[in-house]
């Protein structure tokens, strides 16, 4: 895309390429990319530097409409009179040059109104090639912005596109498609250096919908599926060609069964203790010990689920000592760990119940989730990827795109709501041929869904099997003074909701 907006008319810009994206986070993590392709193929002199402008919800809808448009006058008797009649008589009928949005009529109503020279009209040019946006943004600069015109728009790029079809998403695209097709600005979309024409449509998902009725939005045209899979997919089970997601080859999935929901904070600091995970950098690891899971159907629920807790003895707890002193990690290097939780309310609780169960854990910890502002969003995950946090607890907020740089592990503290959900989420380690590790803490009643449908085969494609391990210090009597210590930081946590709540009837 960027290379073809390249070889344009060094002299002129015009709006060329939309990418659109779900959240803030994901616009700005495009743009870096997309600067950094720009610079490179600008870099002989030969081809144009292609601008790129940003929008989202975030920022001041005037302050990008200046720094999107340029607004200028121009000679233009005819057009000078045409607009006074217009103004005079009120005629914003079907014979303008403008659509017969009540939106866009109220801003030609309001653009004649400004004054100019005499024998003047109001000239706009884009100063973007490329708008890397969210939708509602999109539609808002549509609708409002005078001079906005995605009549020369050659590119259309649409992110999580899963996500960005769904219901709650689905009128940007009422608005952007139908001006994507007008017949009479067809041509307004080629220049001599392509032998392309019209608009080509780039859909992007790691779980892409089969549902053709939602894809028929977009007005695809002969459209082709790639699919990226990694070399170690051809020699899967020939079974699970059928599924509908792939995990990247190299990443390890491992599931560890919580046998009491009401202390699952204490299996979760005792996972990330572990020199599988965090190891010294959270306090004096535990053991632990692994099983390959039998992913099928038939040992799901209540029978799976005793196997897991059953299975003890000296012997695989000595192995799995020797095992955990060979992977331990570097002082220097401690591993990223992003914990995945269902709401915005559990990740803030839980955040602080670690630190106050493991205070050696409180350095190294980050939050984000929807409700933290953007600016302290932003900073959290610069920290994290600068390696000054190694534990990042969210919701699901992050699960969609953000690239999050080597990171090492991924902890489902809570069950995701779905397999698209799973995939997601596991789907933020492992990434550009980096190996990462996947964690799922799960209860009895979760058990059977877990294993039929995240676990099975029948709707995930992956090479290795989902691991099972178990916290042998479960059996030990080292278990009750962990539970003491987590009941000590509940009554803490809920004497500090208390002082917050009287704080603020003051």
């Amino acid at each position: 895309m960027i290379r073809d907006l390249s070889y344009g008319n060094k002299r002129l810009t015009r709006l060329r390429a939309l990418v659109v994206l779900p959240t803030r986070e994901l616009v700005k993590q495009a743009q870096q990319v997309c600067e950094e392709l720009a610079g490179a193929c600008a870099l002989d002199g030969a081809q144009r530097r292609v601008r790129i402008g940003v929008s989202m919800g975030s920022q001041n809808l005037e302050k990008e409409q200046s720094a999107f448009i340029e607004r200028t006058e121009k000679y233009d008797p005819e057009g000078f009179a045409a607009r006074r009649r217009r103004k005079d008589n009120d005629d914003y009928g079907d014979d303008t040059d403008v659509t017969d949005d009540e939106e866009k009529t109220e801003v030609l109503r309001r653009e004649d109104r400004i004054q100019t020279l005499p024998d003047h009209v109001i000239q706009y040019k884009s100063k973007i090639d490329i708008l890397i946006c969210t939708p509602g943004r999109l539609v808002e600069h549509i609708k409002y912005t005078p001079g906005f015109s995605i009549d020369h728009v050659r590119w259309l790029v649409v992110d999580e596109a899963d996500k960005l079809l769904g219901q709650d998403f689905q009128q940007w695209l009422d608005v952007v498609i139908p001006r994507l097709h007008q017949v009479r600005r067809s041509q307004k979309r080629n220049h001599h250096h392509s032998n392309l024409s019209g608009v080509r449509k780039v859909i992007l998902s790691a779980t892409m919908t089969r549902d053709l009725e939602r894809l028929g939005g977009l007005k695809l045209s002969r459209p082709n599926l790639v699919v990226l899979e990694g070399s170690g997919t051809a020699d899967a089970d020939a079974n699970v060609s059928h599924a509908d997601h792939a995990l990247p080859e190299l990443l390890e999935e491992s599931a560890l069964k919580v046998s009491d929901p009401s202390v699952k904070p204490v299996f979760l600091v005792d996972l990330l203790r572990s020199r599988k995970v965090l190891g010294d950098a959270a306090g004096r690891p535990p053991t632990l010990s692994s099983e390959a899971a039998d992913t099928s159907s038939s040992e799901s629920g209540s029978e799976a689920d005793t196997s897991s807790e059953d299975e003890s003895g000296s012997d695989s707890d000595n192995e799995s000592e020797d095992s955990a002193r060979h992977d331990a990690p570097k002082p220097a290097s401690t591993p990223s760990v992003l914990i995945f939780t269902k709401s915005n309310e559990t990740a803030m609780r839980l955040s602080r119940l670690l630190s106050l169960i493991s205070p050696k854990l409180t350095p190294l910890l980050g939050t984000l989730t929807s409700t933290t502002a953007y600016s302290t969003r932003r900073q959290t995950l610069r920290d994290f990827s600068a390696g000054k946090l190694r534990v990042l607890v969210a919701s699901d907020l992050v699960a969609r795109g953000i690239d999050l740089p080597s990171l090492d592990h991924v902890v489902n503290y809570d069950m995701p709501t779905s397999v698209a959900s799973y995939v997601h989420r596991v789907g933020r380690t492992a990434r550009a041929g980096k190996s990462g590790k996947a964690w799922t803490l799960f209860t009895k009643p979760e058990a059977r869904w877990f294993w039929t449908e995240i676990g099975g085969e029948r709707s995930i494609k992956r090479v290795k099997e989902v691991q099972r391990i178990r916290i042998t210090e479960e059996k030990e009597d080292l278990f009750d003074e962990k539970v003491k210590v987590y009941e000590a930081a509940l009554e803490a946590l809920g004497q500090e909701a208390g002082e917050m709540r009287k704080r603020g009837h003051k």
